[in-house]
């Protein structure tokens, strides 16, 4: 676990085959300021979780404003995942998962990283409850 604080490109969610997959049989929850959209794979990923990230156009008409919080949403993921990376490897399950900013007014880092590590709390004890 030396790589621990990365996030690399093979961790995150680029395929479209997964991506389609996602949206058609995900499941998804909500955590302020986020929403989660989750699938569990059947196929061995080369790490437990593939991640992807989106702030809506709808909301967020400046890409500077997107792009702020997306790395915002990355940094917060990239300091927590271990949590997830964890359960999942313990559990043996591979998880594909898109987190999509729902607020309308851009939070500070702060603010973001407190509703991610609820987020990925949220969805730990839903692997152990399975």
């Amino acid at each position: 676990m030396a790589d621990r604080f990365t996030l690399k490109k093979k961790e995150r969610l680029c395929s479209k085959i997964l991506l389609d997959d996602l949206f058609k049989n995900g499941k998804s929850f909500f955590t302020y300021p986020m929403k989660f959209v989750y699938l569990e794979s059947e196929n061995p990923l080369e790490y437990p979780a593939k991640v992807a990230f989106s702030v809506p156009k709808k909301r967020f008409k400046k890409a500077v404003d997107r792009n702020l919080l997306r790395r915002r949403m990355k940094e917060a993921y990239r300091l927590n995942k271990y949590v997830l990376y964890h359960k999942a490897e313990v559990a043996g399950k591979y998880i594909v998962m898109l987190i999509i900013y729902s607020d309308n007014k851009a939070l500070t880092f702060q603010q973001i990283e407190k509703g991610m590590v609820k987020g990925l709390c949220r969805f730990v004890k839903m692997l152990e409850n399975k």
